[in-house]
């Protein structure tokens, strides 16, 4: 059996699922049901009535109250990442496009272009020391001596693997994976992978050559500041429940442009705004 302090607290787990369950008017689900009295009947073979007594009303009590606190601290933190993850997507999915960012703003970023009419996209490159470093580790195994391999010697032989692949030449792919510790199967499939990888590989790389490692630090112009209004419209839209997000991206249909509520009052603000200044909202927003 194991620890007592331990199936205590097993059996307070399974205590307070199945009172959350009780308290809904909802069956105990089996596999807790059935813990419960293996427990029970374990605790009946090895303590005495006076002894299960002092248990239940000491130790599971006890324990009870933990599981309790840390359910509930659970919920909350799940909560707040939920909040937290909403309110990104809600910025990034209304900020589609501006600055140049493919996949929008954070809802750090936004509340930074908010508070100082600026916006810091940190530097994406990659110290190639620790580039080396981190595959080197993550190719110890593939390597028959032990060490791993540089990224430069590792992306040698995805081409290499990737090349043979290309030419359907049995030989030189086998020559290769011969000094790769791994299923030639799964190597195949990892050179077929790369067929395609090396192509996006290539870009990053030449955008790296270019980045000098320091964050970019962007201004926000008038255009800019219009578009972060109309974003501000539709955000607060968004958190009380008047706009569906899910229905929020793309152009503005005429659903939109003739709809006689708040959302409708946002689509035609857009609308002016594209009017206006000669350029797509709705682009932007893609």
């Amino acid at each position: 059996m194991e620890p007592v302090r331990d199936t205590v607290y097993r059996y307070a787990q399974l205590k307070y699922v199945a009172d959350l369950y009780s308290r809904q008017g909802l069956p105990i689900p089996y596999k807790v049901a059935r813990d419960m009295v293996n427990i029970e009947a374990e605790a009946r073979a090895k303590f005495t009535p006076a002894q299960l007594d002092e248990i239940m009303a000491t130790h599971v009590a006890q324990a009870g109250f933990r599981v309790a606190y840390e359910h509930e601290h659970a919920m909350e933190a799940r909560d707040r990442q939920n909040l937290e993850g909403a309110a990104d997507r809600f910025a990034r999915e209304a900020t589609q496009g501006m600055f140049g960012q493919r996949d929008g703003l954070s809802s750090d970023q936004w509340a930074e272009l908010h508070a100082t009419g600026k916006v810091t996209f940190p530097s994406t490159k990659i110290d190639p020391t620790q580039a080396d470093a981190a595959i080197r580790q993550s190719t110890k195994r593939l390597d028959p001596t032990g060490k791993g391999w540089s990224k430069k010697e590792w992306i040698a032989k995805l081409d290499a693997l990737t090349d043979a692949r290309n030419r359907r030449d049995q030989k030189s792919f086998d020559r290769v994976a011969a000094g790769i510790q791994q299923d030639p199967k799964e190597l195949a499939k990892a050179a077929d992978d790369w067929a395609t990888q090396r192509i996006i590989y290539g870009l990053k790389e030449r955008a790296d050559a270019r980045d000098d490692g320091e964050d970019e630090v962007v201004e926000a112009d008038e255009q800019t500041k219009r578009k972060m209004d109309v974003t501000d419209a539709y955000l607060s839209e968004v958190e009380e429940g008047r706009v569906d997000p899910q229905h929020s991206s793309g152009s503005l249909s005429d659903d939109y442009l003739n709809d006689d509520t708040m959302r409708g009052d946002i689509a035609r603000a857009m609308q002016a705004h594209e009017d206006a200044s000669g350029s797509s909202f709705s682009s932007w927003r893609k």
